[in-house]
C-alpha cells in the first residue's frame, strides 16, 4: 500500500507511538523493520468504527517498506469442519513466504472471541477457531526472527478472548477515538482536502464542526462538499448560459465562465463546505462515544 504518514490527517501522538512500538531503540529510520528485526510482533488497535484503523495498518507496511496481507475476520470462517483453521494457517505461510510482512488482521473480534461464550453447535467450531490463532501467533514469537508483524483492529475490545492481549501476542493495546482538538482537527481538515483548491482558511471551519466526528466523516465531508460545489456552478451556468435552441451551448464556453477563473479550476468555498456539514451526520453518538471512552480506559 502506498500510504504515508502525512497522508493520515491527525494522530500525531498515536503515529508516533506507533513508530516507538514497532522500531527497536536506535534503529535507523526503520531500516531494522526492512530486515525484519522488529522490537515486537504484534499490537492491537481498538475504538471507534471510522477512526483510521485500517489506514494506519496500511501505513506501517508502507513506512516500513513491509509487505502487507489485508484479511477480515469473517472471510476466514467456512461451515466446513477444520476449513477455518485450514484458512488461517494459509494466511501465516503466505505471510512467512512473503516476509518481512504485515498481516492485518480486521474485525478481529469474529475470529478471536471468548471461549466458552459461543452458544449451540458453533461452540466447538469457535473454539478450535481461536486456539489456531493462537497457535499460529504463538509461533511468530517463536522463529526468533520477529519477522512477521501482527496488526489486529477491533471495535470490541471487551469481545476478545483474554488470551490474545498477554505478552507476546496482542500486548500492546492503541486507542483510536473521534477527533476531539483543534489542531487534529485542522490536521485531518488539510488531509481528506489536499487534492482541491479552497478558496478560505480550511481552520475557520473549526468553529463550526464540533469533536464528534471520526476520520470517515471528514472524508465523506470533503466527498460532500465536491458535490455541492459541482452542482453550484452547474445550476450558475444554466441560469445564465443555458441556450435551449443550442445543445452544444456548453462545450462553447470558456473556462472562465465554467470555473469563474481563467485557471479553470473548481474551486471549494466555506458556503460549500457550511452546506455539506448541515448534511452531516456523525457516524457515533455522543452516547457511543462515551462507552467507547470507557473501553479505552479499561484497556490502556
Amino acid at each position: 500500500p502506498n500510504v504515508k504518514w502525512s497522508d493520515i490527517g491527525g494522530l500525531s501522538s498515536i503515529k508516533k507511538e506507533i513508530q516507538k512500538t514497532i522500531t527497536l531503540p536506535n534503529s535507523d529510520n526503520g531500516k531494522e523493520a526492512q530486515r525484519g528485526i522488529l522490537k515486537r510482533s504484534g499490537i492491537l488497535l481498538f475504538g471507534v468504527p471510522g477512526s483510521g484503523k485500517t489506514l494506519l495498518a496500511k501505513a506501517i507496511a508502507a513506512n516500513f517498506s513491509l509487505n502487507f496481507f489485508s484479511v477480515k475476520g469473517p472471510e476466514l470462517l467456512n461451515m466446513y469442519i477444520g476449513e477455518s483453521e485450514a484458512n488461517i494457517r494459509r494466511v501465516f505461510q503466505k505471510a512467512y513466504e512473503s516476509k518481512p510482512c504485515i498481516i492485518f488482521f480486521d474485525e478481529l473480534d469474529s475470529i478471536a472471541g471468548k471461549r466458552n461464550s459461543h452458544s449451540g453447535s458453533n461452540d466447538a467450531a469457535m473454539e478450535r477457531v481461536v486456539a489456531q490463532l493462537l497457535n499460529e501467533i504463538d509461533e511468530v514469537n517463536g522463529d526468533g526472527e520477529n519477522s512477521v508483524f501482527i496488526v489486529g483492529a477491533t471495535n470490541r475490545p471487551d469481545l476478545l478472548d483474554e488470551a490474545f492481549t498477554r505478552p507476546g501476542r496482542f500486548d500492546k493495546m492503541i486507542y483510536l477515538g473521534v477527533v476531539d482538538n483543534k489542531e487534529e482537527q485542522v490536521k485531518v481538515l488539510e488531509a481528506v482536502t489536499k487534492d482541491y483548491k479552497l478558496n478560505f482558511d480550511i481552520k475557520e471551519l473549526c468553529d463550526i464542526l464540533g469533536f464528534n466526528y471520526t476520520g470517515a466523516d471528514y472524508k465523506s465531508l470533503s466527498s460532500k462538499t465536491v458535490t455541492i460545489a459541482i452542482q453550484r456552478r452547474i445550476e450558475y451556468l444554466e441560469r445564465n448560459y443555458k441556450n435551449k435552441a443550442d445543445t452544444n451551448w456548453l462545450n462553447k464556453l470558456s473556462n472562465e465562465q465554467i470555473f469563474g477563473n481563467e485557471e479553470g479550476i473548481l474551486y471549494l468555498t466555506k458556503e460549500d463546505f457550511v452546506l455539506a456539514i448541515k448534511q452531516l451526520t456523525p457516524s457515533v453518538s455522543k452516547q457511543d462515544i462515551k462507552h467507547y471512552e470507557q473501553l479505552r480506559d479499561k484497556y490502556t
